[in-house]
């Protein structure tokens, strides 16, 4: 035969909570500030080395001037680069401007010289005039295209 089992105990309502440990205080994140030592261990050391207080206050503003002097190098940086982004923008519209009335005016210089030859009897050579002249356009546009990435 099997042995009875015992009842079970009936449960708290209510379990103790697991004790919880304190959590350590949080480490300052690289570059930024540590604490200073305390007023009783700076006289400390500066008994043992003179004006060291003095000494760790002057690094301390000296670290501080270089930050804000990289934070200001950096935004100079930035709005200098959007200036130069600004001037690439005209550039490139000017650019586009200056080819759209080059290529057009060539093609219609090569349209008049082939109305020219065509008038004075030369039909054949302002046909092949006008073919050159416009392939010649669409390559130096082309060529222009790839040198830019575009």
């Amino acid at each position: 035969m099997t042995a009875p089992v015992p009842p079970r105990s009936p449960e708290p309502e209510n379990p103790p909570e697991p004790e919880k440990s304190p959590e350590p205080a949080a480490q300052p994140a690289p570059g930024e500030y540590r604490e200073l030592p305390s007023g009783e261990q700076m006289r400390i050391w500066n008994d043992l080395v003179s004006d060291s207080a003095e000494r760790m206050l002057s690094l301390v503003e000296q670290e501080f001037q270089m930050k804000n002097k990289l934070v200001d190098q950096r935004i100079r940086d930035a709005e200098h680069n959007r200036r130069l982004d600004l001037v690439n923008v005209w550039f490139r519209a000017a650019g586009l401007v200056t080819g759209m009335v080059l290529g057009a005016g060539g093609i219609v210089g090569y349209l008049w010289i082939a109305k020219y030859c065509v008038d004075h009897g030369a039909a054949g050579a302002g046909a092949g005039l006008l073919g050159g002249g416009v392939a010649a356009l669409a390559a130096v546009i082309t060529a222009v295209q790839r040198r830019n990435g575009s």
